[in-house]
């Protein structure tokens, strides 16, 4: 590898890293601190609920819409930082970025992944919700691993991930354990 190759590649990790470290803040903020504020006003809208006539009604109504917000919040926190999400497992972690990104999920089981495998299949998982527009994925978790479809072709390379084997074959793509370890 030349100069200029490897001048290029520790760019683009330090951009990931970045990016990572970045994405950890934001899903530490939103978890750590918008997340209690809004549980908090929760609580004081359910004192209000209790306590009858318009108010109640009004309290009632708010707590609705705040409880739309503490859920796209929790869905932000874990697409922002995985190891959020990965701490629910990742069946939960799944159900939560499909919900996110308008994705389907369905589950049949899980792949009998350790925590580290189970954070990289869900990292990609997140990236190629991210960058699917032109479809309604549909995420299935069985204990063969996990397989998305439809999944147009993606005009890019599959990721490599170390213990991952992934595949994209006929508008599925495919991630079992496997590949380089």
């Amino acid at each position: 590898m030349g100069v200029a190759e490897q001048t290029a590649a520790g760019t683009l990790e330090f951009l990931a890293r970045v990016r990572a470290a970045e994405r950890r803040l934001v899903g530490r903020t939103l978890h750590d601190e918008v997340g209690p504020s809004l549980c908090s006003a929760g609580l004081i809208l359910g004192l209000l609920r209790e306590s009858g006539g318009e108010t109640a009604e009004l309290a009632h109504s708010a707590a609705r819409a705040l409880e739309q917000a503490v859920t796209a919040v929790r869905a932000l926190s874990y697409s922002a930082d995985p190891a959020l999400a990965m701490r629910c497992g990742l069946k939960s972690a799944l159900q939560s970025i499909a919900a996110t990104l308008a994705a389907d999920f369905e589950s049949t089981g899980a792949p009998p992944w350790d925590d580290a495998t189970s954070a990289a299949a869900f990292e990609t998982v997140r990236a190629l919700l991210l960058i699917t527009t032109s479809t309604r994925p549909h995420v299935l978790l069985s204990d063969a691993g996990i397989e998305i479809s439809p999944l147009p072709p993606l005009g890019l390379p599959l990721p490599t991930t170390p213990g991952l084997r992934i595949t994209h074959n006929g508008g599925t793509l495919k991630i079992e354990a496997g590949g380089t370890a």
